[in-house]
C-alpha cells in the first residue's frame, strides 16, 4: 500500500525542493519541484547505506530536524515534513523496516566431488533441484558444475538468515542426493569483490520538449 507524505528535501547543497514523499514496496519516490523546474528521483530500498535522523546545523530544514538517506558513491538526501515535524520518527522506522526486508542475500555453498563423478551430477540436475525454490523464499537459485565440484547459488530478500534457509526440510533431500558424489564436506564461499553498476538517475519527461517524451 502506498504512503504519501508532504515534504521538504534538499540533496547536499542543491536548492530546497518541496512536494512529497511516497512510500512503495520496493522503493520510495520524491516528486515535487525546486521553484524553477519538476524534481522526481526514485531511490530502491535495497540501495540504502544509511537512514538516521540529521540533528546538525547544516542537516536541518525549516530550523527542523531532517531524516537523511544515505546511498554509496551518492551525495545524502535530507527531507522533513512541512506539516508534521514529528512524524520523523515515523518515517525513520518505517523506511528502516522497508530497507531490511528488501534487502538482498546470497550464499554460495560449494560442494567437491570425486573424480569421475560428472555425468551423475549432470544427470542429478537435469531434473531441478529436488525442492520448490519458491516455496523456500528464494528469489533466484543457480548450480555451477565443473569437473571437480559443485555450486549451489541461493539469493533471497528479507531478514531471514541463510541458517533458517537451510533448515527447510527440502534441502535436506539435496545433501541425500548428492552424499555418494560428495568427496568432502560443503563449505560455504564468502564474497571476495563485487562490482554494481550505479542506478541511472531516472528521466524526468517534463522537462523534455513538447512532444517528445522517453521511450
Amino acid at each position: 500500500m502506498r504512503q504519501t507524505y508532504g515534504i521538504v528535501w534538499r540533496r547536499s547543497h542543491d536548492s530546497l525542493a518541496r512536494g512529497r514523499l511516497e512510500l512503495e514496496g520496493s522503493s520510495l519516490r520524491l516528486i515535487g519541484t525546486d521553484g524553477r523546474d519538476a524534481v522526481t528521483e526514485a531511490i530502491r530500498y535495497e540501495d540504502l547505506d544509511a537512514v538516521r535522523v540529521g540533528r546538525g546545523a547544516e542537516e536541518r530544514l525549516h530550523g527542523r530536524p531532517s531524516l537523511v538517506l544515505e546511498r554509496s558513491g551518492r551525495e545524502p538526501i535530507s527531507f522533513t515534513s512541512i506539516t508534521e515535524p514529528g512524524v520523523i520518527g515515523e518515517l525513520t522506522d518505517r523506511i528502516t523496516a522497508l530497507q531490511r526486508s528488501n534487502a538482498s542475500h546470497r550464499a554460495v555453498v560449494v560442494l567437491p566431488l570425486f573424480r569421475g563423478s560428472i555425468d551423475v551430477a549432470k544427470r542429478l540436475l537435469a531434473d531441478g533441484p529436488p525442492f520448490d525454490p519458491d516455496a523456500l523464499g528464494l528469489e533466484r537459485h543457480s548450480v555451477y558444475l565443473t569437473d571437480e565440484e559443485v555450486v549451489f547459488v541461493f539469493e533471497w530478500r528479507g531478514e531471514t538468515a541463510f541458517e533458517s534457509v537451510i533448515a527447510q526440510p527440502g534441502l535436506w533431500d539435496v545433501a541425500a542426493a548428492w552424499t555418494e558424489l560428495a568427496a568432502g564436506p560443503p563449505r560455504l564461499a564468502g564474497p571476495a569483490y563485487t562490482w554494481t553498476r550505479p542506478e541511472a538517475a531516472p528521466l524526468d519527461e517534463a522537462l523534455l520538449p513538447p512532444g517528445l517524451h522517453a521511450g
